[in-house]
């Protein structure tokens, strides 16, 4: 028998030509708390995007988590796979105000650098100069600064969602389906 995330995408790349060309999701648990599939998992993830498919995933909406055991902030998986487009979250710089956006702070998004994935090639150089930038980061050493960067793209996404404008979501997980639907 097989249970868990494992299964579910094995039955996607068993379907071959009839699965779905874009799949997104909003679940998942802190990287290091998998202890069951996380590489078994990611294979299957290699495997459909090998044939074609996009895989999107909410980043999470708990911000970083903080792994008392390893004494390092962690992120979400599955969106730390490589072989996920991992979307986050934004608000507006001043509430009452459209315009700018940054990074939600707190419990609408998350993100950070992963502890089991590698930043791919194409990360690096704005992994380092976003670390090099001047910008708040928690202490040395409670993250680990060379692992895949989580998210790839945001959306606005802070609140409870407000009519305006622009497209505002209410949290990562809402987001991520809209991103599908520009990308399907």
């Amino acid at each position: 028998d097989c249970g868990g995330f494992t299964c579910m995408f094995r039955a996607i790349n068993d379907a071959g030509a009839a699965a779905p060309r874009v799949f997104s999701f909003s679940f998942g648990d802190p990287e290091t708390e998998r202890d069951d599939d996380v590489l078994v998992t990611d294979r299957e993830f290699a495997k459909s995007v090998a044939t074609g498919i996009t895989l999107i995933a909410s980043s999470g909406d708990d911000g970083g988590g903080y792994h008392k055991k390893h004494r390092k902030l962690i992120t979400n998986y599955p969106p730390s796979s490589p072989y996920i487009l991992a979307v986050g979250g934004t608000s507006f710089v001043e509430p009452s105000v459209i315009g700018a956006e940054q990074a939600v702070v707190g419990s609408y998004s998350a993100g950070g650098f992963s502890g089991v994935f590698s930043a791919p090639a194409w990360q690096r150089g704005a992994g380092a100069a976003y670390l090099k930038s001047g910008v708040a980061l928690p202490p040395s050493g409670s993250f680990v600064s060379t692992g895949r960067g989580v998210p790839d793209i945001s959306a606005l996404s802070e609140g409870d969602g407000v009519d305006c404008w622009q497209i505002r979501y209410a949290h990562t997980d809402d987001g991520e389906p809209k991103h599908w639907g520009c990308m399907g």
